[in-house]
Order: C-alpha cells, then structure tokens, then sequence
C-alpha cells in the first residue's frame, strides 16, 4: 500500500503558514485592507464586515501591492479550468 503525498504547492503553503510570524501576516492584511478602503471608499470596519467585494476593487489593489513589492503573482494554467489564473504571495523582506 503506498501513501499518497500532498502537492508540493500544499506543502509549500503550509511552510509558509508556519514560518510568517504573525505580525508579517497582520501587516499584510492591514496593506490590504488600506488600498481596498481606498479603492472602495468604505472604511476598514466596513470591509472587514463585508463578506464580498467586487472584483475590479480586489484586482486594483492586489497589482498596488504588487507594484510596491509586498506581494508577488505568477500567472498559471488552470487545464481543469480551461483558463489562466494569477497566484499572488507576502513577499517577506
């Protein structure tokens, strides 16, 4: 009987989960949370208790962040899709 293995991209998720430390994390989620209250007009609370937002206000602050170096994308095939996708990550300095 053999063990089935998680991907790597799983794998590679849940080290990184293990090795931010929580305030790069909060940090993050607050640059986040700033540009989209920008972009949107709502305050912070707002966003935080809003459960969707549209996509052109995500996607506008995800390419700030983006171009300000706190995050970084890769574009991937999505074959089970039948589309491309954009993959973002917390580049940790």
């Amino acid at each position: 009987m053999t063990q089935q293995q998680a991907p790597k991209s799983s794998k590679r998720h849940q080290w990184l989960r293990r090795s931010l430390r929580p305030s790069t994390i909060r940090q993050a989620e607050a640059e986040v949370l700033t540009l989209l209250s920008q972009e949107t007009g709502l305050s912070r609370s707002g966003l935080q208790a809003r459960s969707s937002l549209r996509l052109e206000h995500l996607t506008v602050a995800l390419e700030t962040l983006t171009e300000r170096g706190l995050i970084a994308s890769e574009l991937i095939d999505e074959p089970e899709h039948g589309n491309k996708a954009r993959r973002y990550w917390v580049v940790v300095k």
